[in-house]
């Protein structure tokens, strides 16, 4: 280490230090957004409404209180079915 140390900090870089590619930060970029659609958005709704049908009542409410209605089952588009009174017949 023949240099002695310079307390101010470096603007521009050496002419010998390499640049860095520009699809790195691309690609950390894309990662940091992966992992954040993994983190925020990979919980289905099923799995939602089963965690809140597994935590039953709070401790709050009173032994006399009726259940709370299931949730509405959902079609595959993730629109709500048809709900039939508990009387009628399906066609």
């Amino acid at each position: 280490m023949s240099e002695a140390f310079d307390p101010e900090p470096h603007t521009e870089l050496p002419e010998d230090e390499p640049r860095t590619p520009g699809w790195i930060p691309a690609a950390g970029a894309a990662l940091f957004a992966a992992a954040f659609l993994f983190a925020f958005a990979g919980a289905s709704r099923d799995d939602a409404a089963a965690a809140l049908a597994s935590a039953g009542p709070s401790a709050s409410v009173g032994a006399a209180a009726p259940a709370a209605a299931p949730p509405a089952s959902l079609a595959p588009g993730g629109a709500p079915r048809a709900v039939q009174p508990a009387g009628a017949r399906a066609a």
